[in-house]
């Protein structure tokens, strides 16, 4: 089904362009696993001097395709390579409107936000993850383990340094999943970059699922941690 689905979502080609690889945004759901084929993959670029799947890219500049691909580019050191680009419509993403940080921080009421990862998860059995409030329509939960860590930390990345600029309204995953608040940093050429939380030390590794844990990267960051992490595992 989901094969499916993304085909069908998939439109024509508009053409095809070099761009700078920090230009392009990696959706969050990407960054959860390195392809199992990457090594083989970067043995043919190597011998072949190209890729074996091509970057596809939406007309925003978000990825749709080849994130094997875009990782062997960095590993690399390759900042600029030809990518596909694509008219891509999903109708499961949908931003609604942006908020100013301090406006967030006022709706959410920082100063008296909880400082513990454990208080919002789902495991908690506390009542502060099921409180909800209504922004621009849309009902959302309070109090999330992602604006814990940003609203203890800070908003800039720890390993680049790009700051958070801007907390955007979202719908990433289908009408079901709901709303939620997402924080983007803007890159030197003005493109929209997610700032994610990090495990410090990796949940692989024995790392904890709490606020010492935790720190804001933006996901260009995250996605080079994740590939090297991962292939020390091998």
């Amino acid at each position: 089904m989901r094969k499916k689905s993304k085909k069908k979502n998939r439109q024509a080609i508009i053409g095809y362009k070099k761009i700078m690889l920090n230009e392009i945004k990696i959706p969050w759901c990407m960054t959860q696993s390195i392809p199992k084929k990457y090594n083989e993959r970067l043995n043919y670029f190597l011998n072949n001097n190209k890729l074996c799947r091509p970057i596809e890219v939406d007309e925003k500049m978000k990825l749709i395709d080849g994130y094997s691909s875009y990782l062997i580019l960095n590993e690399c050191n390759i900042d600029e390579h030809d990518v596909v680009i694509r008219k891509y419509n999903c109708p499961n993403t949908f931003r609604k409107n942006i908020y100013s940080i301090r406006k967030i921080e006022a709706l959410l009421d920082k100063a008296n936000y909880p400082i513990t990862i454990s208080s919002v998860t789902k495991r908690s059995g506390d009542t502060n993850r099921k409180i909800k409030i209504t922004i621009h329509g849309e009902s959302i939960r309070k109090y999330s383990a992602n604006i814990v860590v940003f609203f203890a930390k800070g908003y800039k990345c720890v390993s680049c340094g790009i700051q958070g600029k801007f907390f955007a309204l979202e719908n990433n995953g289908g009408v079901q999943n709901g709303y939620s608040l997402k924080l983007y940093a803007l890159n030197e050429e003005g493109h929209e970059v997610l700032m994610t939380v990090d495990h410090i030390i990796p949940r692989a590794k024995g790392g904890a699922n709490n606020l010492e844990n935790l720190q804001p990267m933006c996901v260009h960051c995250n996605n080079i941690k994740a590939h090297f992490e991962s292939n020390s595992y091998t």
